[in-house]
């Protein structure tokens, strides 16, 4: 069977960013690389408005009421100026603040009753994060994220998980950073309560999900542009900023995890997509364990063995096209079967049986599907928006029974949030001050030393080929 696919509308370029629906219109936000934003109209299938913002956007519009005036705003980041954009619904702009060079970050939003503002948490390429006033545009604070000496200033490209991850009863926000760190910071001051160490640039944005009155924060490390790096699910306790499982994959994993019980088994799985490897994995949530992997099919551009996607024997991103960014995206169909839609760079959309991961539809839309889904039902329908090259297009989803959701759904990355226990963190403070300087100035002095050797001499690279020609176990 094939997955049955409508061609909507036409963006002027490619789109890696998810696009954003407004309910109370039915109107449709997207942007694409070559820097507009558009605004369609599902009901009368037509487009709105475009307009020009910048050189490129590669982030994820979102659609919030920032200013109280009971309409949704658009708020939305352009790479390459660092320019962050509040616009109205007929995309007029509202007021614009520069955060840092480029921004490649999602936004995220919440209401502060102590700081008596809608809150927008913004993170780009440079130094810090930054929370808006979303009214004004205001500073509220910004928090220095660490400029490493050696390898200069990195920026951040994972999207913020904003929730109470330590059961202190008050917001918390955790976002992965290419300094190689998962940061947690204090939503109404952003100060830093705990960091955790990643190998290579972690991308993902984090998951959170309390098992056994326990917080546990899913995170997935990424690779280097050899195909090296960390390549492992993280689970960190939210309260102390400490590992409970890693485990280690066969690629990168740039994409939101989503935790969610897919095999009836009353017990939680974390699905998640992977770069080298092209797959969607499903792990126990407790113990890391893989249940099932699921490839997507290679393309003509790819050599070495048949686990591991390598094109020109090195592994770029403008060459290697197999590799998976979407989040998964979960509902249940009548039957209560878990399914999971999920696409790749190269085209290829699967519907996975959430029960052992066997393809159930697929199709090749024939353009790259970078982005996430978005699922939508209204009268009595079901359907899902994506995006494939310059087109968006739109799956029929029939016998939908529960919400679909993502880390764009209303409570996705929040699972199973158990009432605000109070716990003492008052003694980790020293210790995180200690921790992340000494991150920033002696690890990463050793892996900065570490990758100029690798780039000399390329003997990782060589070593790496040459061990991936045997069969690779999880």
């Amino acid at each position: 069977m094939q997955i049955k696919i409508t061609n909507l509308f036409k963006l002027k370029e490619e789109s890696w960013s998810s696009t954003a629906y407004s309910s109370k219109n039915d109107l449709l936000v997207a942007v694409d690389r070559a820097g507009y934003v558009y605004c369609f109209n599902l009901q009368q299938n037509q487009l709105v408005w475009r307009k020009k913002l910048g050189p490129m956007i590669t982030a994820s519009p979102i659609l919030e009421d920032v200013n109280g005036d009971g309409n949704e705003e658009i708020l939305i980041g352009v790479e390459q100026t660092g320019r962050f954009l509040c616009l109205d619904i007929e995309g007029n702009i509202l007021w614009e603040r520069v955060c840092g060079s480029s921004i490649r970050s999602n936004a995220q939003t919440f209401y502060s009753e102590k700081l008596n503002a809608t809150c927008v948490i913004v993170a780009g390429y440079g130094n810090h994060m930054f929370c808006l006033d979303g009214k004004t545009g205001q500073v509220l604070w910004k928090t220095f994220l660490g400029k490493h000496i050696f390898s200069g200033a990195l920026g951040v490209v994972s999207s913020p998980l904003i929730a109470d991850v330590d059961g202190d009863g008050k917001n918390e926000i955790v976002i992965g950073s290419r300094h190689r760190m998962v940061v947690c910071l204090d939503s109404e001051s952003g100060k830093i309560k705990w960091n955790y160490m990643i190998y290579s640039d972690p991308d993902s944005s984090p998951s959170i999900a309390w098992i056994d009155k326990t917080p546990y924060i899913f995170v997935g490390g990424g690779e280097f542009t050899n195909g090296l790096g960390d390549l492992s699910v993280h689970a960190i306790n939210g309260i102390t900023g400490k590992r409970i499982w890693k485990k280690k994959l066969n690629g990168g994993l740039d994409s939101c995890p989503v935790v969610r019980d897919i095999d009836n088994d009353g017990n939680l799985e974390v699905v998640i997509t992977s770069l080298a490897d092209f797959s969607c994995y499903a792990l126990d949530a407790i113990t890391g364990e893989v249940k099932w992997k699921t490839p997507f099919n290679k393309t003509h551009e790819c050599i070495g063995n048949n686990e591991i996607c390598f094109t020109k024997e090195k592994y770029f991103t403008e060459d290697a096209i197999c590799r998976s960014y979407t989040t998964p995206l979960i509902f249940e169909d009548n039957k209560g079967v878990s399914k999971i839609l999920v696409g790749s760079n190269n085209g290829q959309i699967m519907m996975l049986n959430g029960f052992n991961g066997n393809i159930i539809e697929s199709n090749n839309t024939n353009g790259m599907v970078r982005a996430s889904f978005i699922g939508i039902a209204k009268n009595k329908e079901s359907y899902v928006l994506a995006i494939s090259g310059k087109n968006i297009i739109k799956i029929n989803l029939p016998d939908v029974k529960s919400v679909m959701r993502n880390q764009f759904s209303t409570s996705d990355n929040s699972f199973n949030i158990l009432p605000p226990k109070v716990f003492n963190t008052r003694n980790l403070k020293f210790k995180t001050f200690l921790k992340f300087y000494f991150h920033l100035l002696i690890v990463d002095f050793f892996r900065w030393g570490f990758n100029v050797l690798d780039l000399r001499f390329k003997f990782p690279i060589k070593l790496l080929v040459k061990n991936r020609k045997h069969n690779i176990n999880l």
